[in-house]
């Protein structure tokens, strides 16, 4: 048998966030679920694997931009948020081109700020050594993947951040509209 607990500011639940441990349906853990509803209401679940491999490429690295910058994941959600927005009020036809929808979004997921974010690992033990470079490419490994290999380089490696990085957009494009 169960009983009902009443829930009420006075007896010590300050608000809804504090139920629920301070998670919310808008933080970055929840934002992939977001982004999978909201492709979902677009009739674009078939693009879902594209777009959680994009996200996944990027997955943690708003840790090392500026501060308060959100994660991928949160950033996609609010273009497609705002996509479903203007699909409910009418502004976007409703027999709108899949493959126009597709581009479009495309385009709004690679002009992230997180698309500019460039790192690579530095091997220079000496001064007068040449320094060996390991860039990263997310379209070859994910960023967690990338950070994880200071577990297997030398002790002397170095990780060099580029917040202005790399210029992938055309790639990263071509990566989004494959099949």
């Amino acid at each position: 048998m169960t009983t009902r607990q009443p829930l009420s500011p006075k007896m010590g639940f300050a608000n809804t966030l504090h139920m629920a441990d301070g998670r919310s349906v808008h933080d970055a853990q929840h934002a992939p679920y977001l982004v999978a509803a909201s492709l979902h209401e677009l009739g674009m679940v078939d693009w879902l694997p594209r777009v959680f491999g994009f996200l996944r490429m990027y997955d943690g690295v708003a840790r090392w931009m500026e501060t308060g910058m959100p994660e991928a994941a949160c950033m996609a959600d609010l273009d497609l948020r705002e996509e479903v927005m203007r699909k409910r009020s009418g502004a976007t036809q409703p027999e709108q081109d899949p493959a126009a929808l597709r581009f479009r979004l495309a385009v709004l997921l690679t002009n992230s700020p997180v698309t500019l974010f460039g790192a690579r690992w530095k091997l220079e033990r000496r001064f007068k050594d040449l320094p060996m470079d390991i860039p990263w490419n997310p379209l070859e490994q994910p960023w967690l993947t990338f950070l994880g290999q200071h577990i297997v380089l030398p002790d002397h490696a170095t990780l060099h951040i580029n917040r202005k990085g790399r210029q992938i957009r055309q790639q990263l494009m071509a990566y989004l509209l494959e099949r």
